[in-house]
């Protein structure tokens, strides 16, 4: 066998079974009888696409693990809230980063989402949220995006569910192929009414504004506008564990 034969056959005896069988390194006889010809490599792709897979496992991993540990930290009691705020912004933070995983639309809905933590200047109905905080600290702020009809409803109590109001409209990813996170979504309020005792007062409010989905799952969304941040969960995951009535 030839030198250069020989060390070929050297290098492919130390390349273990399955390495071979991805790569498709093998010893094939030449017209001359002994020579060893290491052939082209077609299963790189294989090996070089799995690393790849295994990357983008370890990426949703990181996510889903901060996503799950937010959504206990805002549901269970704390020891310290002080802590627990600062936990919740790291965790956040890690959320923000979230680029390239797929964009489920359907995730946004069925039902309303209640906002559980916020950063960043106000948004519309989070000022509104705010000022009725005031008044009842049992007050809250939904959104309701129905990805059927693609509508949209965001509310805000005043004073429970006595006093709330509600902006209606529709919504609309910016990008008709929206297929991965961050999405963005551009949102047309086109009417208010001001519930009080019973009565639906119309309420002049109309606006277009933009926001990104940057991470979303079954029952936890973070959403991001103009440097400010809402996180919600699913009001359905809360009614099913109990957590509110």
């Amino acid at each position: 066998m030839p030198a250069a034969a020989a060390a070929a056959a050297a290098v492919v005896a130390v390349v273990p079974q399955h390495l071979r069988r991805i790569t498709g390194i093998h010893i094939t006889p030449t017209s001359r009888g002994s020579a060893v010809v290491v052939t082209a490599l077609p299963g790189l792709g294989k090996l070089f696409g799995g690393a790849g897979r295994n990357k983008d496992r370890q990426k949703r991993a990181k996510y889903t693990a901060a996503a799950e540990e937010l959504l206990q930290l805002l549901t269970t009691q704390q020891a310290s809230q002080q802590a627990a705020n600062a936990r919740a912004n790291d965790l956040v933070e890690v959320l923000l980063t979230c680029e390239g995983l797929p964009f489920q639309e359907q995730l946004l809905g069925p039902g309303p989402w209640l906002v559980f933590f916020t950063k960043g200047s106000p948004q519309l109905w989070k000022a509104t949220f705010s000022a009725g905080k005031l008044l009842n600290a049992s007050n809250a702020a939904s959104q309701d995006l129905d990805p059927g009809s693609r509508a949209v409803v965001n509310r805000a109590e005043y004073f429970g569910r006595r006093l709330y109001v509600t902006a209606s409209g529709t919504y609309e990813p910016l990008d008709d192929d929206a297929s991965s996170l961050p999405a963005a979504i551009q949102a047309n309020i086109s009417s208010g009414l001001l519930h009080v005792l019973g009565l639906d007062i119309p309420l002049p409010i109309k606006g277009t504004g933009q926001f990104e989905v940057v991470w979303l799952d079954t029952n936890l969304r973070v959403f991001r506008s103009s440097g400010a941040v809402s996180v919600q969960i699913r009001q359905q995951y809360l009614a099913d564990a109990g957590l509110i009535g």
